[in-house]
């Protein structure tokens, strides 16, 4: 708690970060016991005596004491202005013994053991990002660096090479974001659904709004996460209490709970308290039912290749409608749609969900959800997640995507007579640094209808597809974009009803 009051002091004083080399000291990944409780790891980030964040040094031989010199990296958008980013370093020369990255350790208030970890998104593997609020100060031994910015999936991504050699003042570089694509004008906003951060007081949610900003995250939902004995990651308030806001950027409470190893994760949104009984703790229903009573909106977390129990999960709900999503897309990879399919084959009509899990996962992010709210409806945290229970909604970790039925969009329901021809079309849009589309692929009834691929040499940043399909009975339509770096997007269904 020391530690964290200094670094407190610090960030007041400070525009951005202030950060300072220390030697590499690993941060091992939390993992659940039998029971399912985390095991917090006992490593943790080394500080500096006068209480500055640290960057943890990929470079084994270099010592904080060693000459170097101090960074100023600042990021504005095409206005001028200071603008929230994402950046990485990485070590070109290998002349003191890099790895070729450097491994940005920032620890992540109040979770000070858990650090922002690696990136698992494709065209960030292996490197370390710091959030950034406009301006970043670090200092690095002499040697040439490329530094990584980004900010989300809809601006343009730079790599900038520095040298640096020793020098009384600061080194300044200064970096612009180009936006790409703006899917707000289309009502679509991102979010991150399945993130763990303590919050103890208003006070926590200054650098959780940095890091939300700085990877273009709309909506964070801070999950409590329970298992029978006890809460972790708990939150200061729940429901509007315990809701933030600066501009377009909201904080917004949940839980993970009831959360077992062979039962499943349950995830509530948007609930006004709590929901939890330690006797009844198993009772997913009970849970389920308290919080569509509350008017929450239930998913089910882990959903890809039946992690945690989920399948367990889904048997228990879907069939008495209560749950609202499937979480199918997190990192590490593990992308595999047929078990969701067999679900919407079986008549349950569920939307889709993509979170980082952070700190188990990845960064904020890495996967995320876009809810498409409609032109004109304000962005709440209540908007967004009605959106999320009417499967108004795509999952990606890199690509984006527009997709349609006769002009309809994600998560409409269309009525149409027997032999009726359909018009579909699908877009997708990727920010990747070298773009490399694989595949789109639409599916109807779980049937691959069709698919397009591309070249390995494609350098295209949009990919269409259009086509028309005669429908003969109940139908629904998932659309799939897939890169060559395995990143990935899929839609939530669009739904074609018969006419009696």
């Amino acid at each position: 708690m020391e530690e964290t009051t200094l670094v407190r002091k610090c960030l007041i004083a400070l525009v951005g970060f202030s950060l300072a080399i220390t030697h590499f000291n690993a941060v091992s990944h939390p993992v659940a016991d039998q029971a399912g409780s985390p095991t917090l790891p006992h490593a943790k980030p080394e500080w500096e005596k006068d209480g500055s964040r640290v960057i943890y040094d990929a470079f084994p031989r270099h010592s904080a004491k060693e000459a170097s010199r101090d960074i100023v990296v600042t990021v504005s958008d095409v206005t001028g202005t200071l603008t929230p980013a994402t950046l990485a370093v990485e070590r070109v020369s290998q002349d003191i013994g890099a790895r070729g990255y450097a491994d940005l350790q920032q620890p992540f208030l109040p979770n000070s053991r858990h650090s922002l970890l690696r990136s698992q998104r494709a065209d960030w593997i292996h490197l370390m990002p710091v959030h950034m609020n406009g301006e970043l100060k670090f200092r690095l031994p002499p040697g040439r660096y490329v530094i990584h910015l980004s900010k989300g999936l809809e601006f343009k991504p730079l790599k900038s090479t520095i040298d640096v050699q020793l020098g009384s003042l600061p080194l300044r570089v200064d970096l612009q974001l180009e936006r790409l694509f703006d899917l707000r004008r289309l009502g679509w906003w991102s979010g991150d659904p399945h993130v763990h951060i303590e919050r103890m007081s208003t006070a926590d949610n200054e650098e959780i709004f940095w890091a939300a900003q700085g990877q273009d995250l709309n909506v964070v939902s801070l999950l409590a996460m329970g298992d029978r004995n006890r809460i972790f990651f708990p939150q200061y308030a729940m429901g509007a209490p315990g809701s933030a806001n600066e501009g377009d950027y909201w904080l917004h409470p949940g839980q993970e709970d009831p959360r077992t190893a062979d039962a499943g994760h349950l995830i509530v949104l948007n609930a006004p308290t709590l929901i939890r009984d330690r006797a009844r703790y198993r009772d997913y229903i009970a849970v389920a039912r308290a919080a569509r009573a509350a008017k929450a909106v239930i998913g089910i977390a882990h959903f890809k290749q039946n992690e945690s129990g989920s399948m367990s999960a889904a048997e228990a709900l879907l069939p008495l409608g209560l749950a609202d999503f499937i979480e199918i897309l997190g990192l590490p990879y593990g992308f595999d749609p047929n078990q969701y399919f067999a679900y919407l084959n079986r008549g349950y009509r569920i939307g889709v969900t993509g979170g980082s899990d952070f700190p188990w996962g990845g960064a904020l992010g890495d996967a995320r959800t876009y809810a498409l709210l409609g032109p004109g409806v304000p962005l709440t945290p209540s908007t967004w997640y009605e959106a999320v229970r009417k499967g108004r909604t795509f999952a990606t970790d890199g690509p984006l995507i527009d997709f349609r039925i006769d002009g309809a969009p994600i998560g409409s329901v269309l009525n149409a007579s027997v032999g009726t021809e359909v018009e579909v079309e699908a877009k997708a849009m990727t920010n990747a640094f070298n773009p490399n589309f694989e595949r789109l692929d639409v599916y109807a009834n779980g049937e691959l209808i069709r698919s397009q691929p591309f070249a390995p040499t494609s350098v295209d940043r949009e990919a269409t597809l259009a086509f028309r399909h005669r429908v003969v009975t109940k139908t629904w339509f998932v659309f799939v974009a897939r890169q060559r770096d395995r990143a990935v997007a899929i839609s939530s269904p669009i739904y074609v009803d018969i006419k009696q």
